[in-house]
C-alpha cells in the first residue's frame, strides 16, 4: 500500500498493509471485541455492520481532529507578533480546527452511547458495491458544503453552527469485490444532496466519481502500487492536486472524466 507525502515532488510513501489498515486508537481487546462483525464476518449491510464500519471512521476523525487542534495552537505560538498577517491567518485556521473538533467530540458522544445501547436507527447509510479489486482504501469523515453539480449544501464559515457531516468506508467483499459506505444522521439534509448528485453522475462514473471524493476529502486514503502506475501521467497529476490540497471546501470538488479504477458497479442499497 502507499500514499502521496507532501513533498515538492510527491511520489507514493510505500506503507505496510498492517499499517495502512490498521486504526490504534483502541487496545486489541476492545478493538477485536467492537468491530469483529465487520471484520471476522461477510459484509452484508446489517445496519450493525454499517453502523460499526461509520464508528471507525469517526473515531479516526476524533483523533485527527484533536491531533490538528494541537498542531495549530503549536504553530500560532511559534509565529511573532510581528508578522500579523501569518498570524491572523494561523488564528482563523485554529478556530476552524476547534470548531471541527467541538463537532466531532460531539458526534463520537453520541455515537459510544449508541454502541453501549446496540440502537443503529438514527443513521442512514447508501452502499455502492463493485466488481474489482480493492486498489484504493480509504476511511474518514467530511462535511459537504457543494454537491457534485456544484450546488451550495451548506455554510461552513459559521463557526457557531454544527455542520453535517458524511462518514466513508471503502471495505472488502470477497476477493474482487468492494464496498463504499455512506454514512449520515438520518436528519442531516446536505450529505443526502451530496450522495443524490453522486448517483446523478450515473453507474459508469461513479467508482471514478468515488476515488476522486476519497483522496479530495480525506487525508487517510492508501493505494496499491500497481493502481498507480496503471495510471497515466494526467491522471496521477490530478491525483496529487486533490491529495495534496491543504482544504477542499468553500469551492465543488473538481472532478475529472476518466477511468481511475478497474470497478464496474454491481448495485446500491440503502440501509436504515
Amino acid at each position: 500500500m502507499s500514499r502521496l507525502k507532501n513533498t515538492p515532488h510527491p511520489e507514493p510513501n510505500k506503507v505496510g498493509v498492517r499499517k495502512a489498515s490498521t486504526f490504534r486508537g483502541f487496545c486489541d481487546k476492545h478493538d477485536h471485541g467492537t468491530f469483529l462483525p465487520i471484520e471476522e464476518r461477510p459484509f452484508t449491510g446489517s445496519q450493525e455492520q454499517c453502523f460499526l464500519a461509520a464508528y471507525r471512521a469517526i473515531c479516526h476523525e476524533f483523533y485527527q481532529k484533536r491531533a490538528g487542534v494541537d498542531a495549530g495552537r503549536l504553530a500560532l505560538n511559534e509565529i511573532d507578533d510581528e508578522v500579523s498577517d501569518r498570524r491572523a491567518a494561523a488564528a482563523v485556521h485554529l478556530s476552524g480546527a476547534i470548531a471541527g473538533q467541538r463537532d466531532i467530540s460531539k458526534l463520537k458522544r453520541l455515537v459510544d452511547q449508541e454502541l453501549v445501547n446496540g440502537y443503529y436507527s438514527d443513521w442512514r447509510t447508501r452502499l455502492f458495491w463493485f466488481k474489482g479489486d480493492l486498489s484504493v482504501a480509504s476511511a474518514g469523515c467530511f462535511n459537504p458544503d457543494f454537491d457534485l453539480a456544484g450546488e451550495r449544501l451548506q455554510d461552513l464559515t459559521d463557526l457557531d453552527r454544527t455542520v453535517e457531516g458524511l462518514i466513508c468506508s471503502l471495505l472488502v467483499s470477497g476477493s474482487d469485490s468492494c464496498i463504499a459506505c455512506f454514512s449520515h444522521r438520518c436528519d442531516d439534509a446536505a450529505p443526502a444532496h451530496f450522495l443524490d448528485s453522486l448517483e446523478a453522475r450515473g453507474s459508469e462514473k461513479i467508482g471514478d466519481t468515488i476515488v476522486q471524493i476519497y483522496f479530495g476529502y480525506l487525508e487517510n486514503t492508501y493505494f496499491s502500487q500497481n493502481w498507480w502506475r496503471s495510471l497515466r501521467p494526467l491522471q496521477q497529476e490530478h491525483i496529487r492536486r486533490l491529495a495534496l490540497t491543504t482544504t477542499m471546501y468553500d469551492r465543488p470538488l473538481k472532478l475529472i472524466a476518466s477511468r481511475l479504477v478497474p470497478w464496474t458497479l454491481d448495485r446500491i442499497d440503502s440501509c436504515s
